[in-house]
């Protein structure tokens, strides 16, 4: 999903890159009729380019992290666990951040404890060098199975309608759960917790 999202954002950049270049041939050409008035048209299109810049890198910036927090609010969260990682490639936002796309292969055990053995792209900090095997929450939902990201652990803690759904693979025995220290940093982080508190203590 992560790859579809940073596809889709690079297409919106280049059409809004278009449309003010097209927008820009259009005043030149038409110069005569806006000349007189050519104070307010400089600084309405100033004006305009950046509003468009400020919202296209406000959309980007949290256009996975809204589609994460409706899903969890929608209770469409399941345990996965990480079997797997490998590199997918770089990619850069809009204000030319650097992440890293990485592959995750996983066991996801839905609500009903089914096993679906699945992979799928999560955005991952550039210092992720490798990828831990754990437990962590992702988005799912059985509709739009491709709709799977890493829930940061503070999310599952921040919504207490989770509790029922958490307790019910806890307290399943056969999973033998070690969560992953999971969060958000501009890109999800994948830590063991016993990585986490040494790295805590330099």
């Amino acid at each position: 999903m992560q790859l579809r999202l940073y596809k889709r954002n690079t297409f919106l950049l280049f059409l809004i890159i278009f449309l003010l270049a097209v927008t820009g041939v259009i005043l030149y050409f038409n110069r005569e009729a806006w000349i007189n008035h050519k104070e307010m048209v400089f600084f309405s299109l100033i004006f305009i380019m950046m509003f468009v810049s400020w919202f296209f890198t406000w959309y980007e910036a949290n256009a996975d992290k809204r589609i994460i927090e409706k899903m969890v609010m929608n209770k469409q969260i399941a345990l996965a666990r990480i079997t797997n990682g490998g590199f997918n490639r770089i990619i850069r936002n809009a204000r030319l951040q650097k992440n890293v796309l990485w592959q995750l292969d996983i066991d996801l055990y839905d609500n009903d404890m089914n096993l679906i053995k699945t992979s799928f792209i999560e955005k991952l900090v550039p210092s992720q060098t490798s990828i831990p095997q754990g437990f962590v929450y992702v988005t799912y939902d059985p509709k739009q199975p491709e709709k799977i990201f890493v829930v940061p652990n503070a999310m599952i803690s921040m919504y207490p309608d989770l509790k029922e759904i958490v307790d019910k693979y806890e307290n399943n025995k056969n999973l033998n759960i070690n969560y992953l220290n999971a969060y958000y940093n501009n890109g999800i982080v994948l830590k063991t917790f016993k990585q986490s508190i040494k790295e805590e203590r330099k």
